[in-house]
């Protein structure tokens, strides 16, 4: 996906709303400054993408793309929230073989988000209350099973480390993001 503007808001009154696929929530990890931000964003047809807002906090991005989607009509895409518990188990498998492609030397291409490697094995964790130590053993079975999976397939071993070092990655930034994005009031007694 393409990126039209850079570092500044795209003024919701200056769209051509007709030309607009959706709006969703970008999170970002800001490493240096620990915090994960949120931004509003739009997507265009032609899959060029801006910032509606500078803000940086979840319910003021969330409630941006809500009010702009609501009143133009155009849907909402938001990755901050937990998957639907009907995901399939095994959508995770497809997404790794993605990360497997036939041509070697071919670049995964950039995209949005999507349900996919690393996000089936995370969501229902979190929808459960998991705790960290339970993420990372559901981590090491999701290698585990994946492994075994693929054992009397002929696949490169370079490439299928690579795909589960990307899978991993993956679930541990979302992990982070969700917890940060929904936070988990405790109940008190």
């Amino acid at each position: 996906m393409k990126t039209a503007i850079h570092g500044r808001a795209l003024p919701p009154e200056s769209i051509d709303w007709s030309a607009v696929k959706c709006l969703w929530v970008q999170d970002a990890l800001d490493e240096i400054n620990a915090p994960t931000v949120f931004f509003p964003c739009v997507v265009f047809m032609d899959d060029t993408w801006s910032c509606l807002a500078l803000t940086t906090d979840i319910t003021s991005a969330r409630q941006c793309v809500a009010c702009l989607g609501a009143l133009y009509d155009k849907p909402v895409k938001d990755w901050t929230r937990p998957a639907p518990e009907t995901l399939a188990e095994d959508s995770f498998f497809y997404s790794m073989r993605d990360l497997l492609p036939e041509n070697h030397g071919r670049e995964i291409p950039e995209q949005e988000p999507q349900w996919g490697a690393g996000w089936s094995e995370t969501d229902h964790l979190f929808r459960d209350g998991a705790t960290g130590a339970e993420f990372m053993h559901e981590l090491a079975e999701m290698d585990r099973i994946f492994r075994e999976g693929i054992v009397e397939e002929d696949l490169d071993r370079a490439r299928v480390s690579m795909a589960l070092r990307a899978t991993r990655e993956t679930a541990v930034r979302r992990w982070i993001m969700l917890h940060v994005a929904n936070p988990r009031h405790e109940a008190t007694p």
